[in-house]
């Protein structure tokens, strides 16, 4: 937000039109010709344009594209989700991790699929409304005078967030009725990493001197890959350039270009593939 859209905002250069749904992408003899969108008001809109970028993330822009009537095979398909799950310890000492900038320290020697397929990050631990209804050990989800102890120790937890590479096995799907699910089964190989990066986690923190281990369920950190560039079109949904295959003028300009999933945070990258798509239009 602060990167690119206030400053060519400020200057002029972009106009917002904020709080407003995108029905589809409109197109016509194979080329994109523009957008229709619905206003705050409920009143919808067409915007004429020779190029259209769609960023709304991997879990939305494959949604825009089938609802815009594209059903080539990959999109939509090899969803990332980089599942992760935080790892706390109980120490007899104050930790005050919530008063320490949330990734100060990473552990990457499991980084690579061959060495492990998962990073480690720390310190980190919720806020305590977020710490309270996540919180689990061997005897399921806490809950009643367990729950209570445990958040009245709040300031001596400390988090270990351990991120898993996957292997981008989920996808977006739209239904006949126009509504969207996310459909994930994780092989053998990404179970597998989730299970080590939660081992190694608790052998860190016992290892330090924690009393007690406690975790949270999974979730999903960073969403990638949904609209994957390649040349191939059965395997991708845009070229190399970000353009969607067979539609001239359609680019995507988010994560969901990324082929499968990183292994650290993707924010420089969706940027970096952000700056190098506006370089490429700019040549065009």
């Amino acid at each position: 937000m602060n990167t690119y859209i206030a400053d060519s905002w400020a200057r002029g250069l972009l106009e917002l039109r904020p709080e407003s749904w995108v029905d589809g992408v409109l197109l016509d003899g194979g080329a994109a010709t523009g957008v229709e969108y619905t206003d705050p008001a409920g009143e919808r809109h067409t915007v004429h344009a020779d190029t259209v970028v769609v960023a709304g993330g991997a879990l939305n822009t494959p949604q825009i594209l089938k609802r815009s009537g594209l059903d080539a095979p990959a999109i939509g398909k090899n969803l990332g989700i980089h599942p992760v799950r935080l790892v706390y310890g109980l120490f007899d000492e104050p930790q005050d991790a919530h008063m320490t900038y949330p990734v100060s320290s990473h552990c990457m020697a499991y980084q690579h699929d061959e060495d492990g397929g998962y990073v480690i990050e720390a310190s980190t631990i919720q806020d305590p409304i977020s710490f309270a209804t996540t919180l689990r050990d061997e005897d399921g989800p806490m809950w009643g005078p367990r729950l209570t102890d445990a958040v009245s120790k709040f300031r001596h937890w400390i988090g270990l967030l351990a991120m898993v590479n996957d292997e981008n096995n989920a996808q977006v799907v739209v239904d006949e009725n126009g509504m969207e699910r996310f459909e994930l089964d994780f092989n053998e190989r990404e179970q597998q990493r989730i299970e080590d990066s939660f081992a190694f986690s608790r052998r860190v923190l016992e290892a330090a001197g924690a009393t007690k281990v406690c975790w949270t369920g999974l979730s999903s950190t960073h969403v990638q890959g949904s609209c994957r560039m390649g040349d191939d079109p059965e395997r991708s949904a845009v070229d190399r350039t970000g353009k969607v295959h067979g539609v001239d003028g359609l680019y995507v300009g988010d994560g969901s270009l990324v082929p499968r999933t990183l292994s650290v945070n993707p924010s420089l990258t969706i940027m970096a593939l952000a700056t190098r798509l506006a370089d490429h239009l700019a040549e065009q």
